[in-house]
């Protein structure tokens, strides 16, 4: 399935687009993503516009089954492409209806009356069960102090080694540029002490390494990286990570290591959110 439109939002506003339905089936799961992009046109009102986007889907009988989004700053011409994803299981066959929402409601914003227009795209695919989507609750959310180092998700996974994968995955990053203006589950993360308006400069290294059955490291994928910077008008990011890696056959091969570390350089903190932020191997062909 594949679901494509354009939209115009103006600030304050929530558009909460016209849901598609598709029967998910017992044992079966699906890839769902999105991809929104827009722009913030030149001369319209503030120096910067919260943007969020979400995609949930859920049933008659359960609610919500899943969702989630992430949230960024526009800057004046910059223009930007927020994307996300998950995987979906039920235990009983049931139509999935699953929508996109889009908000920017802040009445007392610089931003009110921007408006923008935004291109939508979201898709469900179904995918093997050797598709993992890594747990980001285990280490999220924490905060990355500058001139550190964190690991943002480890987990090994069975049933990878041999195969082409896709790794997929976002990162949804706050830099320490206001006071407690990163919150996740009622904490807050950034006192006065800790706020620097320079905002934070970091990497991300994501790794894919084969493991013994005594759980060393006898085989290695290939490791990429991604530089960004969070500023004072940005704040917020909704980072893609997207990879091809093909785990090598190896005869002590028992099971992979999938590794995601942020290196932050500062000079603000740097926290690394869990509701938004996804990690995903698929493998190759299936999403």
């Amino acid at each position: 399935m594949v679901v494509e439109t354009s939209e115009r939002l103006t600030v304050p506003e929530t558009l909460r687009l016209e849901p598609r339905t598709f029967t998910a089936h017992a044992g079966q799961s699906y890839l769902l993503k999105f991809e929104i992009s827009t722009v913030k046109p030149e001369g319209s009102p503030g120096a910067a516009m919260y943007f969020g986007a979400n995609l949930a889907c859920g049933s008659s009988s359960t609610g919500t089954t899943r969702s989630i989004g992430g949230t960024q700053n526009l800057v004046t011409g910059e223009r930007v492409t927020l994307s996300n994803q998950f995987i979906l299981s039920v235990d009983a066959t049931e139509n999935q209806a699953c929508r996109v929402v889009l908000s920017s409601p802040n009445e007392s914003a610089a931003a009110v009356g921007t408006t923008v227009d935004v291109d939508v795209r979201w898709t469900m695919t179904s995918v093997p069960e050797n598709a993992h989507e890594l747990d980001s609750d285990r280490r999220l959310p924490l905060v990355v102090e500058a001139g550190d180092s964190q690991i943002v998700f480890r987990e090994t996974v069975p049933r990878l080694v041999g195969e082409s994968v896709n790794l997929i995955g976002s990162l949804h990053v706050t830099a320490c540029t206001m006071v407690n203006g990163s919150r996740e589950g009622g904490e807050t993360f950034c006192d006065e002490a800790s706020i620097d308006s320079g905002g934070s400069s970091f990497d991300v290294e994501a790794s894919a390494r084969v493991l013994d059955s005594d759980g060393e490291t006898c085989g290695s994928a290939a490791t990429f990286s991604e530089e960004s910077h969070v500023g004072r008008h940005v704040h917020h990011q909704l980072l893609p990570l997207r990879q091809r890696v093909s785990i090598p056959e190896a005869s002590c091969a028992d099971r992979v290591e999938l590794l995601v570390i942020v290196t932050n350089e500062g000079p603000a903190p740097l926290v690394v959110h869990g509701s938004s932020s996804s990690y995903i191997a698929v493998p190759e062909g299936a999403g």
